[in-house]
């Protein structure tokens, strides 16, 4: 490739990110060259560039062709490497170069090359970016000292020298160098960017994580967010976009969820701080979707991620604007991680978090040896924390503390700023394990005989739904719905089932050569025939396809969408009736056991001077566990965080509210008083049994602490738990007290 074909990148990537030195080495310039690289030239350019830069795998063949230059312009070397110095400069340095760019840079006393020199760069992994007469750093000869040889030798003052040093953190005396990040904190955030950048580009394409597809994007959003937004640099740059944007909310009325997102941040939905809030909010989610909606076949297309819903890619990347703000202020404010060092957000996923705990764990060890007690303090605190909260992370961020210990928080990510999200979800199966082995030996028989029972009960449904499934006689209407594109990925279930194929090569059929009616038709027939030999097909797709129209059938905007679909017909009828015992089935098995727990504690004479009794106590501890309650109630201050739309709580304002709504009065400080909490919660807290909630009597009322909800969500058994509206207007009211202060 031509010299000017690169230059033209970086000169860009220096315009846009709007800095006097810019790292090639670093993930985020990575990331926004080959992002210019494709705008400009096109994806396989870009694509190769981020390859090669962040040394990630193979790179692949560079293009054959050289890309025509953007904007019509010619081949100009001469005219880009004048840009890339102009892009070296400072703003006052430009402003006094514009002014005499007439006259000539002989003539105007502007000495380029010493402004180049005293921005030198040095890449700590040893790779060179040549930029017209500025020199670059070579592990080769001898380091920094060599390095600021090389700049004496072409004329640069010993005050530029130090300067340059100043602003480089990699360049500089050694006392300099001795005061750097040690070579294990370096290497944990190179691997830590590198990985994160190449994730982000995974939920691009709409490889999710285990929260799917659209959560797994908003949470690389937000990551990607907290990691590259300048709030500063952003409204400098877009300040017009901005203006035009405020005016709009200067001429009408607020809607009620932006007054609430100004009110949570303590902002009179009114006010002009409240309108550029909002202004500058709306700028950067239109400036995210046009990004997303430029890749081809990303996520915002995929029927499985957004289906091109541009409100719903909206509303996440609100939250992940939202979010950041408000995580920052956090970080900033009350954890021990130093925001003036680098840092990075991270999404959580096996991989990651294995090399994370591992490197805790070397560090630890490396402590324990040296034998510096504030150290092995230090590690062995954050080897517990991390362990314990990787459980149930979405993000978190690796920094460093003040004496460049690293130092890991962990970040719940929920959308909904009212937080009604769900904080802890399992299955109902899961569940009924858990209160056994909470029970132990000590639950009564009975209990023990209705906790079977409901594991089986929702352990078969499946297999009931795949029966049920099996006795519909499939009709026009059915089918119709099976064609639609909202059943398509169900439908290439059935398609991709190499058993179904087998057997239907095995009787000479072939799928691409049936109609969608005989589709389901010899879906059933080998359904029922793996079932009578005693084997047991999957629930997708042999059981979710009925599910789904069952589902669909019930919805008004899909019903409206296909006017001539008969949805009164025998076989719609039946699918929603399978739909409806799925459901059922879940929530009267809870119902059932809640009842049964209850009666066993009564027979004993339960609830005595309203001390619940074992079984009771036992149950509502596997719901405090499942909201992470416990582990709140014991500590985590600094360390976890629940980021819930605009509103981020840390654990003491889940303490305090608890302690607060079921009137428990003592000292929070202290490890006694915490455990006392919890012991108040689960001997004195009331189990709905018809919802599953667990409230709390005080002396001002009945208030609601936990919606536990046992049901059917779309396909899959789900037992979501969620703060009760009591817990919520607590937690809710803290944070904003927290944040308008």
């Amino acid at each position: 490739m031509k010299n000017s074909f690169i230059e033209e990148i970086l000169y860009r990537a220096w315009v846009e990110i709007g800095t006097d030195l810019i790292n090639i080495n670093e993930p985020r310039v990575i990331r926004h060259i080959s992002e210019i690289a494709s705008d400009l030239y096109g994806e396989e350019v870009g694509k190769y560039l981020h390859t090669l830069l962040s040394e990630q795998g193979t790179p692949p063949k560079p293009p054959t062709t050289l890309p025509a230059q953007p904007d019509g312009k010619e081949d100009n070397p001469e005219k880009d490497i004048e840009a890339i110095e102009f892009g070296m400069m400072t703003a006052a340095e430009k402003e006094e170069y514009l002014k005499k760019k007439k006259m000539g840079l002989e003539e105007s006393g502007i000495d380029i090359k010493s402004i180049l020199n005293s921005r030198i760069q040095n890449p700590d992994t040893g790779r060179q970016i040549k930029v017209s007469s500025g020199l670059s750093y070579d592990k080769t000869t001898g380091g920094y000292q060599a390095a600021r040889a090389k700049m004496k030798d072409s004329g640069v003052s010993d005050d530029e020298i130090e300067k340059a040093s100043e602003k480089n953190d990699d360049l500089g005396d050694e006392n300099k160098a001795k005061k750097s990040k040690s070579p294990s904190n370096v290497k944990l955030q190179s691997e830590v960017n590198n990985y994160q950048s190449d994730l982000e580009n995974q939920r691009d394409m709409g490889k999710a994580g285990a929260g799917g597809t659209v959560a797994s994007q908003g949470e690389s959003r937000f990551c990607n967010t907290i990691n590259t937004y300048d709030d500063e640099k952003f409204k400098k740059k877009n300040r017009k976009l901005i203006d035009n944007q405020k005016k709009k909310y200067e001429n009408s009325k607020i809607k009620s969820s932006d007054a609430r997102d100004c009110r949570a941040l303590g902002l009179n939905p009114n006010s002009d701080e409240a309108r550029e809030y909002l202004a500058t909010r709306d700028v950067f989610v239109e400036q995210e979707l046009n990004r997303i909606k430029n890749i081809k076949d990303s996520v915002f297309y995929q029927q499985s991620g957004f289906n091109g819903n541009e409100q719903a890619y909206r509303d996440w990347i609100k939250v992940a604007y939202d979010g950041t703000l408000a995580t920052r202020k956090i970080l900033e404010e009350d954890t021990i991680l130093d925001v003036s060092k680098p840092h990075t957000c991270v999404q959580s996923t096996t991989e990651m978090d294995n090399k994370v705990q591992n490197i805790l764990e070397s560090k630890l060890e490396e402590a324990n040896q040296s034998g510096n007690k504030e150290l092995i303090d230090h590690y062995e605190q954050e080897v517990i924390s991390f362990k314990k909260y990787r459980e149930y992370h979405d993000t978190y961020v690796i920094g460093e503390d003040a004496n460049g210990n690293t130092t890991i928080v962990s970040i719940s990510n929920k959308k909904d700023s009212d937080l009604k999200d769900s904080q802890g979800n399992t299955t109902p199966a899961a569940r009924y394990k858990l209160i056994r082995e909470k029970y132990g030996e000590k639950a009564a028989k009975k209990i023990v005989q209705s906790l079977d029972r409901g594991l089986k009960e929702v352990s078969d449904v499946n297999l009931s739904t795949i029966n049920q499934s099996n006795d519909v006689k499939i009709d026009d209407a059915y089918s119709a719905i099976c064609d639609t594109p909202q059943m398509k990925q169900y439908m290439d279930f059935l398609r991709d089932n190499k058993q179904f194929n087998k057997y239907l090569q095995n009787n000479n059929l072939s799928y691409d050569n049936l109609t969608t009616k005989e589709k389901l038709e010899y879906m059933q027939k080998y359904s029922k025939n793996e079932i009578e030999n005693g084997k047991k097909p999957p629930y997708k797709p042999f059981g979710k396809i009925s599910i789904k129209i069952g589902e669909f059938s019930q919805n008004a905007k899909f019903k409206k969408q296909y006017p001539n679909i008969n949805f009164d017909s025998p076989s719609i009828k039946a699918a929603i009736k399978i739909k409806e015992n799925e459901k059922d089935v879940v929530s009267a098995s809870h119902n059932r056991v809640v009842n049964d727990i209850t009666k066993a504690d009564a027979e004993d004479g339960y609830p005595k001077d309203g001390i619940n009794g074992p079984h009771t106590q036992g149950y509502i501890d596997t719901v405090l566990e499942a909201m992470h309650l416990n582990t709140y109630i014991d500590g985590g201050d600094g360390r976890i965080i629940t980021q819930m739309g605009i509103r981020g709580a840390q654990p003491k304002h889940i303490r305090e509210c608890l302690a607060e709504q079921s009137g428990y009065s003592g000292n929070l400080s202290t490890k006694k008083g915490r455990d006392g909490l919890k012991e108040h919660l689960i001997k004195t807290s009331i189990i709905d049994s018809e919802s599953g909630a667990i409230l709390i009597k005080t002396e001002n009322g009945t208030n609601k602490l936990i919606e536990d909800t046992w049901r059917t969500a779309g396909t899959v058994q789900k037992v979501a738990s969620s703060y009760g509206s009591d817990m919520r207007s607590c937690v809710s009211n803290k944070i904003d007290k927290k944040r308008a202060s």
